[in-house]
Parts: structure tokens; sequence; C-alpha cells
């Protein structure tokens, strides 16, 4: 449940004495207004008349209205065991804190902030005042700096959160009060210690983040030894936290970019997204063949060499077309025309070519294709040996997909004769980890059989 709270205040600063002057309470539950609270309050000192002009408050307005401490237990009661939501939330929060510290009340909370939010589920708006924030996002603001009606529009723009994104989702960008610091033994001390992944999940069952490790207990305990933010908070959250034995440090680290991109974890920054691009064989053109580039997310097919950006596959393909005098245009790098410019100035024939000129043309993208075709994708096999011996790992790449399964000792591997193998998605991230622990001298490299010999 939430509560969505704003105040109107007689200034900006609490150091400086400003106090509050009205306050409003919006109690929701994520989709629609369950109960509403406003009161305008004595500030006991007097309103500045910049103040009185922006919210229409006056002295004489607030003269016989009550004063913090005599609505502060009706207060406590709607907010307590709420989540607290407001447009720019640490300014409302730390006035409403200051004002229960004044009655002797240690008050906290869970706390929401709809302007920050805001700037991550809806990027792009030029401003996230709330007065420009409802313009863009179709909501009516009437009454602004009146604290019922900024309360409201909070409301609203809440409610678009969780519509974007989810409830749970939403949850997990909540402040949460450090309370306790003490490291979870209970769930630290079922985790095994051998290679793997874990996940640590919320009372929602929410994933918060997902790493990998040679060992999991001992790198889980790390987690709660730091005293960072990031830490802290995540201790807040956690309920609980799951782990898969790999057998082997190499499928823990692909598996953990594989899970990342999958449930996008809250905590997990890096890995959440990539824009991997690759070289592939074009369709003829007038019996001409040519490279072209696509985003590997959208492509059907393998490519044949794999990019960590537009840019470096668009200067590496440059690279080729010229060493090799093959077409700008047919290789995608530049839009197919009569009057291409590489025409115009004679360096390229484009697909003006007699038969005999086709085939020198291609025999050149052949000599290309050779050295466009990344020679870190050959086909490897590597094998570890699981805890107990009794079981192994097998991590292999074939035909430029990689995969892996578990099984009994061997000396050759045969996909066509194991029916249990699990092929990961292809990223940029799994192919430069293969190729990294192909290279260690501990690899333990097995013979790849592709026929049922």
């Amino acid at each position: 449940m939430f509560a969505v709270v704003d105040i109107e205040t007689t200034g900006g600063s609490l150091k400086q004495g400003s106090r509050i002057t009205e306050v409003a309470v919006v109690i929701h539950n994520g989709t629609t207004i369950e109960h509403r609270f406003s009161t305008l309050i004595n500030p006991e000192t007097d309103i500045p008349s910049f103040i009185i002009g922006l919210t229409g408050i006056t002295n004489e307005l607030v003269e016989n209205a009550p004063c913090f401490k005599e609505i502060a237990g009706q207060l406590l009661q709607l907010l307590d065991g709420k989540i607290f939501v407001a447009h720019n939330a640490s300014f409302d929060f730390s006035f409403i804190k200051a004002e229960f510290k004044r009655c002797g009340i240690d008050f906290n909370a869970e706390v929401l902030c709809t302007c920050s939010l805001s700037r991550k589920f809806f990027p792009g708006f030029g401003s996230y005042s709330l007065g420009n924030l409802t313009k863009n996002l179709g909501i009516v603001l009437e009454g602004h700096h009146r604290a019922m009606n900024d309360a409201i529009a909070a409301s609203e723009i809440l409610e678009k959160l969780v519509s974007e994104r989810g409830l749970e989702h939403t949850l997990l960008h909540r402040s949460v009060p450090i309370k306790n610091t003490e490291i979870p033994y209970e769930l630290i001390n079922k985790l095994p210690e051998v290679p793997g992944i874990y996940f640590f999940t919320d009372s929602n069952h929410e994933i918060l983040y997902i790493g990998k490790a040679k060992n999991i207990k001992k790198r889980v305990t790390t987690h709660f030894r730091n005293n960072n933010s990031k830490s802290k908070k995540i201790k807040a959250l956690l309920h609980d936290i799951c782990y898969m034995n790999t057998g082997c440090e190499l499928l823990a680290c692909l598996l953990e970019i594989q899970y990342i991109k999958e449930y996008q974890p809250f905590f997990n920054r890096a890995g959440k997204s990539e824009k991997n691009f690759g070289v592939y064989i074009n369709a003829n053109l007038n019996g001409l063949l040519g490279f072209t580039i696509n985003d590997i997310a959208k492509a059907s097919l393998k490519p044949l060499r794999y990019f960590g950006s537009r840019k470096a596959a668009d200067e590496f393909l440059s690279h080729i077309t010229a060493k090799y005098n093959l077409c700008r245009c047919i290789n995608n790098l530049e839009n197919y025309s009569e009057n291409c410019f590489y025409k115009q100035i004679k360096q390229c024939n484009g697909t003006d070519l007699d038969s005999h000129e086709k085939d020198n043309y291609n025999n050149r993208f052949n000599d290309a294709y050779f050295e466009v075709v990344d020679d870190g994708l050959h086909d490897a096999a590597l094998a570890y040996p699981m805890a107990d011996n009794d079981e192994w790992v097998y991590v292999f790449r074939q035909n430029g997909s990689i995969g892996y399964y578990f099984g009994k000792k061997a000396t050759t591997f045969n996909t066509n004769q194991i029916i249990s193998v699990t092929f990961l998605k292809n990223h940029l991230e799994s192919y430069r980890i293969f190729n990294s622990f192909l290279k260690k001298p501990s690899a333990r490299r097995i013979k790849i059989v592709s026929d049922e010999s």
C-alpha cells in the first residue's frame, strides 16, 4: 500500500526554519485511491509573501489551524506500514520526518519518488517538475501548489508508473531504511561451495541480483561484508537466495550473461542490454555476392563475424571492401544508386559488369569472405569434472553456437548422440568468454565428432 504525500511549506530550507503549512495524504493501492486526508497546519511562524503568492495560503488562513503535533498521531497512523510516495520525495519526507522528530517520534519509511522514477520510466521529457510532467503524461492538474491537488496528481503518476512496468518492478525502485546490518547466515549456510550462479530474490520472488562464482558460498558472503549502499539495499530487500551448480566457472560465466539479459535484475547494471552486430552474406545482386551488417537480435542466421557496435562493424567492412576492391553499395555501406559516388570517381564499377568481370568480382568476394569469417568461432569442446567426479559438464561451440550438457566422462563429443544438450543464446560476451577459457592451461579439450560413428 502507498501513502502519496504532498506538503506546502513556509520555505525550502529546514536549516533556515521552514515549517509545514499544509499536508495531504492519498492512500493508494497502485491502481486506485482508497482514502484521502488533508489539513492546513499552523506553522507557528510567519509565511513569507512570496510563498503566499505561490500557494495562496495566508497567515490568516492557518491562524486557527492545528499545529503539527495535534495531527501527528492521526498522520502517523495513515503513514505507518505504507510506502511513502511523493514528487521530489526527499523534500517532503525530510520535512515530515523533522516535524515528527519535534514531537518525539522517530519516523521512518520506505520511500518512492515519482520524479526520479519518471525520469527512468519515461525518458526524453525536458522537465520533470510536477506541472510539466503531468502535462506530458496527460494528467489534469488544477490548483497547483495546494497539497491535495498535487498529491492526487502524484498518485496518478504512480498509477502510470505501475502500469508501465508492473507493481513488482516499481517497488524495486523504492529506498529502504537500513535496519538490519547482520549477515544473513541462515540463507548463506545452505549454499554449496561449488562453481555456479546465484539469485537474490525479494519477498515477491522478484530477482534482485544474479551473480557467478567459483565458490558460491564464499562469493555470496563477500556481498554482505561490503558496506556500500548497493549491498545495504540488497540486504534490506533480500528474502531468499537460490543457486544453480554449473560444475565449472566457464558455464557459470555464460549462464550469468544469459539470465541477466533475460530477467533484467534491478541491481545488475552491467550486461542488461547490448546491441551486437554481425556481418552476414547478402543476397545476390545481379549475380554478385555481397556482405551486409545486421543487428544480431533481429537476424535469424548466425553472423560470419561479431561486433560490439555498428560503428566497429562499419569500419571493418569498409576496410574489407576497399582491400578487395568490392562495391560499397553491394555491401550495403552506401544506398544503391546508378549515380553512386564511387562509380562516378571510377573506384567501383558497381553492377555494370560482364560475365567474366562478375566471376572476377565473386572470386575477390570469396577471398574477402575468408578474412571476414572470425577464426574465434571454430568448433571446440571443453570438459570439466563435477565435484563428485561421477558426472562431467561439457561446454562446447559447434557451428557458431555455444551449448552445454552434463554426462559421464568421455574422450569425444558428439551432439548427434546426446539428447539433453542445451544451447545458449548468441551474445558477443559469450564468445569472448569461451575463447578466453580455451586459452587457459587448465582447459581440458576433447575432440568433437560430427557423425554417427
